[in-house]
């Protein structure tokens, strides 16, 4: 049985509540947003949540079955809001979120303290966030989510390791570079001086280190030679002679690791025969 503040339990069960929810997310880079559903903006606990106009959270689904616990969020951009560019490049993808319920005439001074004067409420995930006309929606998973997937290896052609993981080893950060922009011809592209390979980037990001985008990482859709093509616009287009840092990712193959000396850790079996070899051999 959960104890809380006896102030805020009287408010829960008040006959005119004055209680609301928020939402405290923590982006992957490290950036943290606050979001309330109420009329106006609410300062607590060293967050602003940021009133959000159209802010619709659907009622929660959880149940002793571990089925998954989610909840969808949609709501309209505002001025003091998520950004369409934010969204749309996939800074809010996979947040940290906690939801909980105030009371907004009494809001609490430390998220930490306990008995608490907020009711936590069980969702700890965002997952993909997508957009379309002004309007965003969000899947936002329970715990019991990630107990749903596989987890144990299995052999495949491609290696099962991440560039820059634990068991892959590469030092990511070696193989960076600092490059400049030389034009930006569309919003969705630019150009810029790199040495082969051709295609390292791809899949890669970028973190830019001066310019209207100071600071910002995206990651790279593809590079094709001296170009360059991000999943969305950013929020300053580019001009030339902005400077970037470029690092690079593979294509999970053998040779990706030859580019980096790694071949040992190679997390693949290539050279294993496939379900076709066996069919194809005669009996």
């Amino acid at each position: 049985m959960k104890i809380l503040d006896s102030s805020f339990s009287a408010a829960l069960s008040a006959e005119v509540r004055t209680v609301t929810r928020c939402a405290r997310l923590v982006r992957t880079d490290g950036e943290v947003f606050g979001l309330t559903e109420f009329d106006r903006d609410l300062t607590f606990a060293g967050t602003t949540y940021r009133s959000i106009h159209g802010l619709s959270p659907t009622a929660f689904q959880a149940d002793l079955n571990f089925q998954a616990n989610n909840i969808q969020f949609s709501g309209l951009l505002s001025e003091d809001g998520i950004t369409e560019a934010d969204l749309r490049i996939g800074l809010f993808d996979y947040a940290r979120i906690e939801v909980f319920i105030v009371n907004y005439l009494d809001l609490p001074a430390d998220l930490s303290a306990n008995p608490p004067r907020h009711l936590i409420l069980p969702v700890r995930s965002l997952g993909k966030v997508s957009y379309s006309e002004g309007d965003y929606t969000a899947e936002i998973m329970g715990l019991s989510r990630f107990l749903e997937g596989k987890i144990s290896n299995s052999t495949s052609k491609t290696c099962r390791n991440d560039l820059g993981d634990s068991r892959c080893t590469v030092n990511v950060e070696a193989f960076a570079e600092t490059l400049t922009v030389n034009n930006a011809l569309e919003p969705l592209s630019f150009f810029a001086t790199v040495a082969p390979p051709v295609d390292r980037y791809t899949g890669g990001k970028i973190i830019f280190l001066s310019g209207g985008n100071d600071g910002l990482t995206v990651p790279i859709l593809k590079q094709s030679g001296t170009q360059f093509f991000l999943p969305a616009a950013l929020p300053v287009p580019l001009v030339g002679g902005e400077n970037f840092r470029a690092f690079p990712n593979c294509q999970k193959r053998l040779e990706d690791c030859r580019l980096f000396n790694n071949q040992p850790n190679f997390g693949a079996e290539d050279d294993l025969p496939g379900l076709d070899a066996y069919i194809g051999q005669e009996a």
